[in-house]
């Protein structure tokens, strides 16, 4: 799993490439935690989009990855949104229900004109 992220327009983006799994959620949580800890300290960047175009599978550590760092910024009035699901990673998320929860968008443009309303 190799993850980089950058900003726009105050949104973090965090690209992911490789599958998201039990092995790899771990050090995804860690690479994650600096950049939620700005978002918690800060009133502007309190917006970030996954950008999940490079992962061909997930499990369910790689779901509960995603969906404990939305609640968490939810219940800070945060917002995160995923984009560029392939279509296995996206059954994923439908089969346990997420997707009704998690926004999800096709493209980038998509999620950060959500995240920028």
């Amino acid at each position: 799993m190799h993850l980089t992220h950058y900003e726009r327009n105050n949104i973090y983006i965090v690209a992911f490439e490789g599958d998201l799994t039990n092995n790899n959620a771990k050090a995804c949580n860690q690479y994650l935690r600096p950049i939620l800890d700005k978002m918690k300290k800060s009133k502007h960047k309190n917006r970030i989009l996954l950008d999940l175009t490079g992962v061909p599978h997930m499990d369910s550590a790689g779901l509960g990855l995603i969906c404990g760092k939305f609640i968490g910024l939810k219940k800070q009035e945060k917002k995160l949104a995923l984009c560029n699901l392939k279509p296995s990673v996206r059954h994923t998320f439908s089969i346990v229900g997420v997707d009704e929860t998690i926004p999800i968008y096709s493209t980038l443009m998509e999620g950060l004109h959500y995240l920028s309303l």
